[in-house]
């Protein structure tokens, strides 16, 4: 999508928290958007941080998708709820296993 902007202001390495507006000055389209990008890249970055890459633990997930019995490990075949598995499923079909 096309648009009008003055200029792109915002550089994450300078660190800025919020942009401040001065009693009588002109304000432009650049501040508002400095600031936008500014608060979006916290949130990003904060998310990042806290959910990580895949949005759960590397170990110990609460529960893990599999279309075929031979995909679950030893230690998840031993979990009670997944104690009585069907042997088999279709193709079209899939398991979520027990975390």
């Amino acid at each position: 999508m096309k648009s009008d902007n003055s200029r792109n202001t915002f550089d994450p390495r300078k660190h800025f928290r919020s942009v401040r507006l001065q009693q009588g000055r002109v304000q432009i389209d650049a501040d508002g958007n400095e600031e936008n990008d500014i608060v979006s890249y916290r949130v990003e970055t904060e998310a990042l941080d806290v959910i990580g890459l895949c949005g759960a633990p590397l170990h110990y997930p609460g529960f893990h998708v599999v279309s075929a019995l031979s995909e679950l490990s030893t230690e998840e075949k031993s979990l009670p709820g997944n104690a009585s598995l069907p042997s088999k499923f279709a193709v079209p079909d899939f398991l979520i296993s027990a975390g």
